[in-house]
């Protein structure tokens, strides 16, 4: 099965930030898990890792989110899927 990919002439943040709006999480996880996540991307794949209960991808991705918003990201997950992404 093809990795889905954005619509021609949208880009990867706004499809998937569209795609989180739709509460299609496992996409959404499915694409962050089949690329290389960048900054620009880093929090919708952990917030929809969070959403779909997946910890594990969630941490991983949470260290390529921007140093300042990582707290964010991280209270964001547990008040989400209660997984805290802060501990060990």
């Amino acid at each position: 099965m093809p990795l889905p990919s954005p619509p021609a002439g949208e880009s990867m943040p706004v499809w998937l930030s569209k795609l989180y709006h739709q509460a299609d999480y496992a996409t959404i996880v499915q694409v962050c898990s089949g690329t290389m996540v960048t900054a620009d991307i880093a929090s919708v794949c952990v917030l929809a890792a969070c959403q779909g209960q997946a910890p594990a991808k969630a941490k991983t991705w949470l260290s390529r989110v921007a140093k300042t918003s990582r707290d964010t990201a991280a209270a964001r997950c547990k008040d989400l899927g209660n997984i805290d992404l802060q501990s060990n």
